[in-house]
């Protein structure tokens, strides 16, 4: 693959995101809820559309599918980008709540 497309409107965080994200997959998805957006920063790691704006999303999809270099730079932050939800780093974080 070489984009993650997701077109949920009742994503309640975006695992699915986070996991493509993992593997360096850039994410075009539908801002479903207030915490897409902490995880997809537009033309850096990948792309939020407005919900339901079918023209949107698939002028993105076209927009990256066409430019090759574009999805690679973009895999590369996708993939550090996830890291923050990492287990090593989230088991960290949660120990100091503890």
């Amino acid at each position: 693959s070489d984009l993650y497309v997701s077109t949920s409107l009742k994503e309640t965080f975006g695992l699915s995101i986070v996991e493509a994200m993992s593997v360096g997959l850039p994410c075009v998805a539908y801002n479903a809820s207030n915490h897409i957006e902490a995880i997809i920063q537009n033309d850096i790691n990948g792309y939020v559309v407005k919900p339901c704006d079918r023209d949107a999303m698939a002028n993105k999809i076209i927009e990256y599918l066409n430019n090759k270099q574009a999805l690679q730079n973009m895999g590369s932050c996708a993939k550090e980008s996830s890291l923050i939800y990492d287990i090593h780093t989230l088991k960290s974080e949660w120990l100091k709540l503890l």
